[in-house]
């Protein structure tokens, strides 16, 4: 595959067929191409209020409202639109939901990253205190709810075998 990201991360290389076979043999699936690079993960969970603190001390503020159309920030130098599904209610038709759902496990011996592209989104990303196993991408799907099928689906398939903390 020629991935456009594979010139920004550091020392990506195709895996060599030694390595596939390992890897195959570690998930019992049989993997034909694979690649190994240097990445960093990032959990929003705990990133997002260090960002916070460094945008308020820099003069930053932030205001929740209803807002009823994009015009109410003409004179803004920077807005961060986060509406999500509420831009429909300002005009944005071209919005639909694809819905996602993950699984977060105890898993702390994983340190790699295992995304299998292959499939319908089968992911492994280890975090500070847990593992995120990934997961759904529903197209049109209002729901957010947690599906107990999602969860069956992400947790007992055949890519990893971990025990569930939450969903």
């Amino acid at each position: 595959p020629n991935y456009c990201w594979k010139e920004i991360v550091f020392g990506y290389r195709e895996m060599d067929e030694i390595e596939l076979a390992a890897l195959s043999k570690e998930h019992g699936l049989k993997y034909l191409f694979g690649s190994h690079f240097v990445t960093f993960c990032c959990e929003p969970i705990k990133f997002i209020p260090y960002l916070t603190k460094r945008f308020l001390k820099a003069g930053g503020k932030f205001e929740q409202r209803k807002v009823t159309g994009f015009d109410e920030f003409k004179d803004a130098f920077l807005v961060i639109n986060c509406t999500g599904l509420g831009a429909k209610e300002l005009g944005d038709e071209k919005l639909y939901p694809i819905r996602g759902q993950i699984s977060k496990v105890k898993a702390p011996w994983i340190y790699y990253c295992y995304i299998d592209d292959c499939d319908v989104s089968n992911y492994i990303l280890p975090n500070a205190e847990s593992v995120t196993l990934g997961g759904t991408h529903t197209v049109n799907d209002f729901n957010t709810n947690v599906s107990i099928p999602d969860s069956d689906f992400i947790t007992k398939g055949n890519f990893w075998k971990f025990e569930c903390i939450h969903n």
